[in-house]
């Protein structure tokens, strides 16, 4: 009974939702991967995990992490546009007062004319990633690429019930949040490496208020 209990939490979180539609319509093939990676995550969330599910999970979001750099890699990361560029010319003179030898020399100019700009754009992108405006949507009609707003607090609730095992799931959260980082934010395939996260805290939340309301049935 609570294992088709579980299936049906997990149907119902993947499916009742316009993003993994929307996601099948931008890319058939990338919208099965991206089922199938979310089945893959949530065993991985399960405090017993088989041994390969790490892998698999690895595995596949490495797939489709190549499709994504491929096709949607931001190029502005290491291509400054004129502001950009602007900007730094106008920065020089106040590292030369401030920063001295550190960056009057060929390390200090690279990074700082060049590389600091690039990790700049990449945290941006991925403090981006982590704004759960980007995936939850408080407009009617609901954006396509993101999730009703009511669904919100079975994702808390879901997210409190991880957190005793939120170590085992970083191994794909870290590296999901890295790669999109590197993806252009004009791109609105940005933050689907997200999805399988955001999904399995939606259904163990679906769990844990289904399992209260039974509790509390019963004691009525």
């Amino acid at each position: 009974m609570k294992s088709l209990l579980i299936i049906i939490a997990l149907l119902l979180s993947t499916l009742s939702n316009f993003w993994i539609y929307w996601i099948f319509e931008k890319n058939f093939l990338l919208g099965e991967l991206m089922i199938i990676e979310t089945v893959l995550f949530f065993f991985l969330s399960l405090k017993k995990a088989p041994k390969v599910i790490p892998v698999l999970t690895l595995g596949l979001l490495l797939m489709i992490s190549f499709y994504l750099i491929t096709n949607h890699f931001d190029k502005n990361i290491f291509s400054p546009s004129v502001i950009d560029s602007i900007r730094v010319r106008e920065r020089q003179p106040f590292y030369v007062a401030e920063l001295g030898k550190i960056y009057t020399n060929r390390v200090g100019i690279y990074y700082f004319d060049n590389l600091r700009l690039a990790f700049n754009k990449i945290s941006s992108n991925l403090f981006s990633g982590m704004d759960l405006s980007l995936y939850f949507s408080p407009r009617f009609p609901i954006d396509q690429e993101k999730l009703p707003l009511f669904l919100s607090p079975l994702f808390i609730i879901g997210f409190l019930s991880l957190l005793d095992r939120f170590k085992k799931l970083l191994i794909y959260i870290i590296p999901a949040l890295l790669v999109s980082s590197l993806i252009s934010l004009d791109s609105t395939l940005a933050p689907i490496l997200m999805f399988p996260f955001i999904t399995v805290c939606i259904t163990q939340g679906l769990i844990k208020v289904i399992g209260f309301l039974k509790v509390y049935k019963a004691q009525l």
